[in-house]
């Protein structure tokens, strides 16, 4: 699936669909992001779909044909 924001192509993963005003907001920091370069570290609330924009910035990145690592910080122990 390609989302369209303006007359810039944004190639994102099925997963992700919507043409609500936020989501297309969404698409376009998508976008954005993914042209930088270094870590990104995504913060939310438990099931806001956070792997899923991770991996669409990922997919749309110069790293996409590399290793996608997700991390689960909540997972790793304080000590």
């Amino acid at each position: 699936m390609e989302c369209f924001v303006g007359s810039d192509k944004l190639s994102q993963p099925p997963q992700i669909m919507g043409k609500s005003r936020k989501m297309l907001r969404l698409f376009r920091e998508i976008k954005k992001i993914s042209s930088k370069d270094g870590a990104i570290l995504i913060t939310g609330e438990t099931g806001t779909y956070k792997e899923l924009v991770a991996r669409a910035i990922h997919h749309n990145s110069s790293c996409m044909n590399g290793p996608f690592v997700a991390v689960n910080l909540s997972s790793i122990p304080m000590n």
